[in-house]
């Protein structure tokens, strides 16, 4: 009988300071086209794009026929070994992982688990790491300018005149600084708990349903 390893491994998006990161166990029995889902739902993207691995000189992903059912015990990975993980060829979100630390699978482990991280994931379709970048520094701007109208109109005893259709709407919602680790793994928690069906893994698409409270 093969022996099930857990592997802990931190992964980060390149071209980005300071890092968007996790750090997360999982078993080296998923294979790659689910750690593809996992990877989505850990960092917070919505898998709207396709994607690639490159791992140990080989691509594996939307795009490549290469086997996406090889379990990660497939590459025998070593502690300290990097590979990576690219999402949306238009914007070019690349990955790096880097295997930390790979021991026996404990008995008590049922699913993934994020168990560190920093910052929130990018905005979809925002153009890339470098403009994400630019596009916080506006956004900050942006806030900065509203609440010193906001002071001002206090001042004044007036209302303040805001026109927020002239920023885009995730500048109201989106905080780059934030990381919910027990968001991710309650959504994790609820993928495995629907992980009876063989197909599910392949029409799984959209994990909005899975992050609902």
């Amino acid at each position: 009988m093969i022996e099930e390893n857990l592997i802990q491994i931190k992964i980060h998006i390149l071209g980005i300071s300071p890092q968007i990161s996790r750090r997360f166990v999982v078993s080296d029995n998923t294979s790659i086209a689910q750690f593809h889902h996992l990877l989505q739902m850990i960092m917070g993207w919505d898998g709207y794009f396709l994607h690639e691995f490159h791992i140990l000189g080989r691509y594996y992903g939307s795009s490549y026929s290469n086997d996406c059912n090889a379990p990660l015990s497939h590459f025998d990975f070593k502690e300290k070994d990097k590979f990576t993980y690219t999402y949306n060829f238009y914007d070019f979100w690349e990955h790096e992982l880097r295997v930390e630390k790979i021991i026996p699978l404990p008995a008590h482990y049922h699913y993934p688990k994020v168990i560190a991280g920093k910052r929130a994931c990018p905005i979809e379709g925002i153009g890339g790491a470098k403009y994400y970048e630019e596009a916080i520094t506006r956004q900050l701007l942006w806030c900065y300018d509203m609440l010193e109208e906001v002071a001002e109109s206090i001042e004044d005893k007036k209302f303040p005149d805001i026109d927020f259709e002239e920023v885009p709407s995730w500048y109201l919602h989106h905080n780059s600084e934030r990381f919910d680790k027990n968001r991710i793994n309650k959504a994790l928690k609820k993928l495995y708990q629907k992980n009876g069906n063989p197909d599910f893994w392949y029409t799984l698409g959209d994990y909005s349903e899975l992050f609902e409270d």
